[in-house]
């Protein structure tokens, strides 16, 4: 759940604003608990933003074209930034210090602080840390106070009133990041069905839609988490009807152990056997996950086989 929640907001900002934001996957060094906070801290108002441009300016009015009548548009979103989403307060962690009382969010200012985490490993009775700078926030991304966002937007016309609409923003690259997205959308004449609609100008259409928000973003070299050519991915939908709240797709899930035996099929030498010690669970581990308030737990949801998880790796 935190690189999916950590990408989408790396890939829309490094490709709507050729910024960078190198070290923010450092988030990952932190506890499970404190990574949860760390991004939805950081990354909310983004979210935020997003959910609003993904739901509105669909239409401009309840009157649908005639077959293939259609009109093609490029609008902007300035959506509002409130002064209380610019920092967080750092006293909310669970096993997260700081240098300063609080952290910009991803609107926020520069910050010059930095996180410690302190952590017990496994069969020890001595502590451990390790400190990651406090990424900066990007205030230049607001233009008085307001994320500006494109949209370009193609209606059409076709039978029975009714309208089809695409929203489409072409795969652009960046600093290591890829973007792209699409929305399709179909409006349907409500009016037409009655009466009083021949006589008076009166319009009025029920309109669905769905945007899709997908792209990868390649670690930074400023990152501390090891490793070479590492990469996150994501996908985001968004689903409207009479609601402008978005979802996202519940995906399927693992356990560790299938994880392993996948790995050492895969890169175990022949005649090696896999040996493994199970530790049980940590402080602040949890058996199962929950990626969507009200969802499904990872044990309720459809199984990666081995072999998926093989082709996978």
């Amino acid at each position: 759940m935190k690189s999916w929640l950590l990408c989408l907001v790396l890939l829309f900002y490094l490709n709507s604003r050729s910024q960078n934001i190198a070290g923010v996957e450092n988030f990952l060094l932190a506890s499970q608990q404190d990574q949860e906070i760390l991004v939805q801290e950081y990354f909310n108002p983004l979210f935020n933003a997003l959910q609003i441009s993904m739901g509105e300016g669909w239409v401009k009015s309840a009157k649908t074209h005639k077959k293939l009548g259609f009109d093609f548009t490029f609008s902007l979103s300035a959506i509002n930034v409130p002064k209380r989403d610019l920092s967080f307060s750092n006293q909310i962690f669970n096993n997260l210090s700081s240098t300063s009382t609080h952290s910009p969010t991803i609107f926020g200012s520069d910050s010059n602080g930095t996180y410690l985490v302190e952590f017990y490993p496994p069969d020890s009775d001595y502590s451990m840390s390790t400190s990651f700078e406090i990424p900066n926030g990007h205030n230049d991304l607001l233009s008085s106070g307001r994320l500006i966002l494109p949209n370009l937007q193609l209606s059409i016309g076709v039978p029975f009133r009714t309208e089809l609409i695409v929203r489409y923003m072409p795969e652009t690259t960046n600093k290591g990041a890829k973007f792209k997205s699409i929305g399709l959308g179909i409006k349907h004449s409500i009016s037409q069905y009655f009466k009083a609609s021949k006589i008076t100008p009166f319009h009025l259409s029920v309109l669905a839609n769905n945007s899709r928000l997908e792209g990868g973003y390649n670690f930074g070299t400023n990152s501390q988490i090891p490793g070479e050519n590492q990469s996150v991915d994501l996908m985001l939908n968004g689903l409207n009807s009479d609601s402008s709240k978005p979802y996202c797709d519940i995906p399927k899930s693992t356990s560790i152990g299938n994880l392993l035996q996948a790995m050492a099929n895969k890169y175990l030498p022949r005649g090696k056997e896999l040996k493994v010690k199970e530790i049980g669970l940590q402080p602040n581990e949890n058996l199962h996950e929950q990626i969507v308030d009200g969802g499904p737990m990872s044990n309720e949801m459809e199984q990666y086989t081995i072999k998926e998880l093989e082709k996978m790796i």
